[in-house]
């Protein structure tokens, strides 16, 4: 819950400032982003960059498998496929073992002979599958560029072309809508300005949307509405802008959900109905096509405010859905939350047809260890196998229990506590109007 992440100390800002550098020493600057970068990781090259391909080719081809067995980064390559029926391409989005697999994976891009000849004199950096290169010749910049794209195809990786470019540093900056959308200052004094000012920010943010054909402006709102200080008096008009921002741009889902769990006093009392109505309304939107980051928020939502979803609530049980999504029904069974039984949906079927070791493994596991299920087939499925037996004799879960009791969430962060924050509309019964104030500071936000 505290500090249980794997990267400690990392300052995101400071790439900012080494950009700056970059570009007030260097003409030209490559930048260079991966397309699609953990979706199409080949789950094989991870030993290629550890150990070498041509190495890891050899030891194969001259029938040395078992080096390459007892070698740790082949451990990985393993465990990845035994985490999504055998598939070989992709890894999981989000956790900070992926941000792991994919430092080396990319340091192994980076010890390329050909493209490190580019790295070795002069200024690059790196943050996660985005890079930049200063060059004071635009030629050798391409030619970085070509010696890029051959370091990547040799790992079945490509660059993103619509983000990848050899330009001018004079040409690189930040668009013209960032600076007006960070100008709009929302009063902090006067109650009807507040007012006025939180519609022009949503109006402005909508708009920018249109014109940039992006979701960026619509996030950038709600990440200012969220960090109020002052929310009673404009509680409900909050409520309405977060939730029509949502319910155009989904990926500002997160930011809602953390929004209503740092403020659930209000939402299970005043505006419960309110806040109901738009978890059915985008669970409904989002269950069925399989959009799993605005439904997996929705449950952890449920499960904080104590909201019961009955089967009227769920578009369709027929297909099984994504690890964490069951998951997290297994969770709001277990609470009592989840009117509809967990066999409703073909997990027998999905354990007939791709075994214990399909993408569905954890919520299998922990339906077993937590008796969500008395299915003998499952259970012994979970029971006869050596590790996963292993790990219920030593009680192993996978799931946070106390993230239903969550009084505090950063989304920015990935954190959560039981202490709620302090405000003063948790303090003292706010009066409620249509219409009413809000308090905002304007500040610089990156993403």
């Amino acid at each position: 819950m505290g500090a249980s992440k794997a990267f400690l100390g990392l300052d995101f800002r400071k790439w900012r400032s080494v950009r700056a550098r970059t570009f007030s020493e260097y003409q030209f600057i490559l930048q260079a982003d991966i397309s699609r970068f953990f979706y199409t990781v080949y789950t094989h090259s991870i030993p290629w960059a550890v150990i070498g391909k041509e190495k890891v080719k050899y030891w194969l081809a001259n029938k040395s498998k078992k080096k390459l067995d007892k070698h740790w980064s082949n451990g990985f390559d393993v465990a990845l496929q035994s985490c999504q029926s055998r598939e070989t391409f992709g890894i999981p989005v989000g956790p900070d073992t992926s941000r792991l697999i994919a430092e080396l994976l990319l340091a192994g891009i980076e010890k390329d002979d050909e493209f490190r000849t580019f790295l070795r004199t002069r200024p690059a950096f790196r943050l996660v599958d985005d890079l930049i290169v200063g060059f004071e010749d635009e030629r050798e910049a391409r030619k970085c560029l070509a010696a890029l794209r051959r370091a990547l195809w040799k790992f079945n990786l490509q660059l993103n072309d619509e983000k990848t470019a050899v330009l001018p540093s004079r040409v690189i900056y930040r668009e013209k809508w960032e600076f007006e959308h960070n100008a709009i200052v929302v009063s902090d004094v006067d109650a009807a300005k507040q007012e006025t000012d939180i519609y022009r920010l949503i109006d402005l943010s909508l708009r920018y949307c249109t014109e940039q054909k992006s979701d960026r402006p619509a996030i950038w709102a709600c990440t200012r509405l969220v960090r109020l200080k002052t929310i009673e008096p404009n509680f409900q008009i909050i409520l309405d802008a977060l939730f029509r921002l949502s319910l155009e741009f989904p990926r500002c889902t997160s930011h809602v959900a953390g929004f209503l769990i740092n403020h659930q006093v209000l939402c299970v009392g005043l505006s419960k109905e309110r806040t109901l109505k738009w978890i059915k309304s985008m669970v409904k939107a989002h269950l069925a096509h399989g959009n799993d980051f605005e439904v997996s928020w929705c449950f952890v939502v449920c499960g904080v405010l104590k909201f019961s979803l009955s089967s009227d609530d769920l578009p369709s049980t027929n297909v099984m859905p994504n690890a964490v999504v069951f998951a997290l029904l297994g969770l709001l069974h277990e609470k009592g939350l989840l009117g509809v039984p967990l066999s409703a949906w073909p997990g027998r079927a999905h354990l007939r047809e791709k075994g214990i070791y399909s993408e569905c493994w954890l919520p299998f596991y922990e339906a077993v260890r937590r008796k969500w299920t008395t299915d003998r087939k499952l259970i012994a499925a979970v029971s006869s196998d050596p590790i996963l037996s292993k790990m219920l004799t030593e009680g192993v879960s996978f799931l946070e229990d106390q993230i239903f009791d969550a009084k505090n969430l950063d989304v920015s962060r990935r954190v959560f506590s039981k202490i709620p924050i302090a405000i003063s509309a948790l303090k003292a019964k706010p009066k409620l109007r249509n219409s009413g104030n809000i308090a905002i500071s304007s500040s610089d936000f990156e993403y």
